[in-house]
């Protein structure tokens, strides 16, 4: 049954695929891989509520299952739950400290909802880490913008483009803040006079 709900599934027939998979857990509950087929033929077959039951039995029989904790992630992500999302990334933290998808996604979330110290603990910790990453580096770069401390923010883009020479987001936040530097001070008087000849 669980062969022919894979054949299924693979031909997108996604109610057949449900009916196998569901045969095989009667047989046999515990079945973690066929209940991950099963919660995905469900999303597949427009089913989240049933896609969402199915994963929280995985995590009842396995807590630990990081692979449950991301699909509900996704699912709650894509319906604007950002509160639920970010509690089961919360959880793959607490058991995967150093998970960095996770930690990743948290700080992303963070920012979104304008929590700056929840952004402060995933990159401070994704910088811990992974002190090499240009991505870590900007997004603690951000942090440094935000809280308005130009010199660290600065430094921090130019480690990023220096660790990734191609980062656009990084170098368009570099030029921003020294635009901004340079407008907060004046304009020279040469600069000026320049712009009045031109």
């Amino acid at each position: 049954h669980s062969l022919k709900g894979n054949i299924l599934a693979a031909r997108k027939d996604y109610a057949g695929a449900i009916t196998e998979y569901r045969t095989v857990l009667r047989e046999d509950p515990q079945n973690m891989p066929v209940s991950f087929n099963l919660a995905a033929a469900h999303l597949m077959n427009g089913e989240g509520p049933l896609a969402v039951d199915m994963y929280k039995k995985i995590l009842e029989v396995d807590p630990k299952a990081v692979r449950a904790r991301y699909a509900l992630t996704e699912i709650f992500r894509r319906e604007g739950e950002i509160g639920q999302a970010k509690e089961q990334l919360e959880k793959i933290v607490e058991t995967y400290p150093d998970d960095k998808k996770a930690l990743m996604a948290l700080g992303d979330v963070a920012f979104a909802q304008k929590d700056l110290e929840g952004a402060k603990r995933s990159f401070g910790k994704l910088m811990e880490i992974e002190p090499d990453s240009a991505v870590v580096t900007f997004k603690n770069g951000i942090i440094k913008a935000i809280e308005k401390n130009q010199a660290e923010a600065e430094a921090l883009f130019e480690k990023a483009l220096e660790q990734d020479p191609d980062f656009v987001a990084a170098m368009s936040q570099l030029l921003d803040l020294k635009v901004r530097q340079m407008t907060s001070r004046g304009p020279s008087k040469g600069a000026g006079s320049r712009s009045r000849k031109g």
